[in-house]
């Protein structure tokens, strides 16, 4: 009897430690944590705490059963989380997607693409036709800090595979600097719109020539994009700095993506893209290295493909859209002693332990210097800039055209000329039929069309100023 009392007491003990500890997590995280899991864990083991206390003062069986409940609850929510994690590493979120777009376009008599991108890719190579996949400059944040360049293009003059959302994949020939262009318009003396931005901007996810670059093209505008899918901010002003302003355009249409500031998070530790916004004149010279370039990106193509078929059996391989990180990752081991799955499904705090999560008050500052310093230099360069609001089909889910309250009022205070695409959209009886399938993702041909002619009857060359310097105070 004296030991279990010993065994029940210790167990009381290490719950009390446990919540103190998670208390001071709490205070030391709390303001940079916009969805404040720990303050949940705060409440729950506080909770817990005073159970624990009072039952101090009761028999020793009922803490012994008090005990084998609070165990077995945890144990039960954590063998459900384990069981949820594990199911969406075999049946990961993109594979899930495929299967539901595939699945509607059956009913509807939709032919649909069933390849994965690599078996795409291997058609083309046995055809003689060498393809690659489209090498986005948010893959490279670990090779930015082994080398000393950071590509923000894919290899150029090369068949380049990206996404599947409509049936059918987006295949395109790079231009010259590895992006989503004909080549031939570099050879025009003037151009009338320069295109910046993530995915939206680079074509997402149609048939080549029905992005909104190539729309304009064929309504008479010289118009290229430098936009890579999952550019973030910064990405974005190194895009514009490396490849924007040599092109000398008459405007400059920046893309906001409801993720953005989400994309700034991972961008800020990629070290040499923090140099173009904490270093005043930083420059790779982007635009004369591209032969560079191309054999960076060739090799860690062929290297990502080598480690894959390491890993993985062919057919297992080929089956999946992407390769999935290892199970037992830093981010992974977090999410099972979180309880984040469970969170997920209880819509309870989806987990600012998930480090892309973290936007702090640094993060909005960084934001807000980025855009800051773009519209100086697009006013040194003699361009208009009008800033495109594109909002994700979850936000417009919601009924709002931002993802946040914060980018919302800083975007609509610093800039003249903004677009904002969500008004289109929101006013539509049912937005969802210019995304594919009506699911999540990027525009249709008919959403880009629309987008297009949206952008164009909204733009107004009333007065040369391009941003409200004065609105705010940035150092």
């Amino acid at each position: 009897m004296e030991l279990k009392k010993i065994i029940v007491n210790f167990v009381i003990f290490i719950f009390i430690i446990i919540s103190f500890f998670i208390i001071y997590i709490s205070f030391q995280n709390y303001k940079n944590l916009p969805l404040y899991s720990y303050f949940l864990f705060f409440i729950s083991f506080s909770i817990i705490s005073v159970s624990l206390f009072i039952l101090k003062f009761l028999n020793l069986n009922r803490k012994i059963n008090f005990l084998l409940v609070v165990f077995f609850s945890l144990a039960t929510l954590f063998v459900i989380n384990f069981s949820l994690i594990l199911n969406d590493f075999y049946n990961p979120e993109p594979l899930r997607d495929k299967k539901q777009r595939i699945k509607i376009a059956e009913k509807k008599g939709i032919k649909f693409d069933k390849r994965s991108k690599l078996e795409v890719i291997s058609d083309l190579t046995q055809n003689n036709k060498k393809a690659y996949n489209a090498i986005l400059p948010s893959l490279l944040n670990k090779f930015a800090k082994e080398n000393k360049i950071m590509p923000l293009s894919g290899i150029s003059n090369s068949i380049t595979v990206y996404e599947n959302e409509t049936g059918e994949y987006l295949i395109y020939m790079s231009d010259r600097y590895g992006f989503n262009n004909n080549d031939f318009i570099y050879n025009k003396p003037t151009v009338d719109f320069l295109i910046i931005g993530d995915s939206f901007a680079h074509g997402a996810n149609v048939k080549k020539g029905q992005d909104v670059a190539s729309i304009l093209r064929k309504k008479g505008f010289n118009a290229i994009t430098i936009g890579m899918g999952a550019n973030g901010p910064l990405a974005e002003l190194a895009s514009l700095i490396e490849y924007g302003i040599d092109l000398n355009p008459k405007n400059i249409l920046w893309f906001y993506s409801s993720n953005d500031l989400k994309d700034l998070v991972r961008e800020l530790q990629n070290p040499i893209l923090k140099k173009y916004i904490i270093r005043e004149n930083f420059k790779q010279d982007l635009i004369l290295k591209q032969k560079k370039i191309d054999k960076i990106l060739i090799e860690f193509h062929e290297n990502k493909i080598k480690d894959f078929k390491k890993l993985y059996k062919k057919n297992h391989f080929f089956k999946f859209k992407y390769v999935p990180s290892k199970f037992l990752s830093s981010n992974n081991s977090k999410k099972i002693l979180t309880l984040y799955q469970v969170r997920v499904l209880l819509k309870i705090d989806k987990g600012s332990f998930i480090k892309e999560n973290k936007i702090t008050n640094e993060t909005k500052e960084y934001f807000k210097r980025i855009f800051y310093k773009a519209c100086e230099i697009i006013d040194k360069n003699n361009s208009q800039i009008f800033l495109i609001n594109i909002p994700h089909y979850h936000v417009l889910s919601k009924g709002a055209g931002y993802s946040d309250k914060f980018t919302e009022n800083f975007i609509n205070n610093l800039f003249i000329k903004k677009i904002d695409f969500s008004k289109y959209l929101l006013e539509q009886e049912n937005f969802k039929i210019f995304f594919p399938f009506e699911m999540p993702g990027h525009f249709t041909k008919e959403g880009y069309e629309k987008l297009t002619e949206f952008i164009l009857e909204n733009i107004t060359y009333e007065g040369f100023d391009n941003c409200n310097y004065n609105k705010y105070n940035i150092n």
